[in-house]
């Protein structure tokens, strides 16, 4: 049987995945994407990784800037999610008029967040059309109060009391 990308989006359809908007800034141009493709590496050193679509303003910034934000969304972002993953074109200033605030490495983190992350690039991995980023996690930030955004089967779902 013959994998190809229709048959691939189908079964990770089945995966549920917390959402982030990873961010990066450089030369005064702030940006960020949605994203799902996100883990941790290791606890000592502390090192997260994404994966990053090579064509974007986001990973382009990255990899100049040498630094990222990782913006974990809480479950009333949803509208957040939407907005970073193409509901305003990559080229469009994304960060404008969104609640933000500059890290310790100039990383965009995001308001309202369940938790955030700052990182420094530790390496890359090419991975077909995206770059595996492997970031020494900061800092951090996190709002205990807050449940997760998750998206399930092409639909966001919530989880914990404060989803209602």
């Amino acid at each position: 049987m013959t994998v190809g990308p229709d048959e691939l989006r189908s079964v990770l359809r089945q995966w549920a995945s917390g959402i982030t908007v990873v961010t990066a800034g450089h030369g005064g141009v702030l940006h960020g994407m949605t994203v799902s493709s996100f883990f941790s590496v290791s606890l000592e050193p502390p090192l997260i990784s994404v994966s990053i679509e090579r064509r974007t303003r986001t990973h382009a910034l990255m990899t100049e800037a040498g630094t990222f934000g990782v913006n974990i969304l809480a479950s009333d972002q949803r509208d957040l999610a939407l907005h970073f993953g193409g509901g305003v074109p990559d080229l469009e200033e994304r960060l404008e008029g969104v609640a933000h605030s500059l890290g310790e490495l100039g990383s965009p983190l995001l308001e309202g967040c369940l938790a955030s992350l700052e990182c420094r690039i530790q390496g890359t991995l090419p991975g077909g059309t995206h770059t595996v980023v492997v970031g020494e996690v900061t800092a951090w930030d996190i709002d205990p109060g807050k449940s997760p955004l998750l998206y399930w089967r092409r639909e966001f779902r919530f989880f914990g009391d404060d989803s209602k």
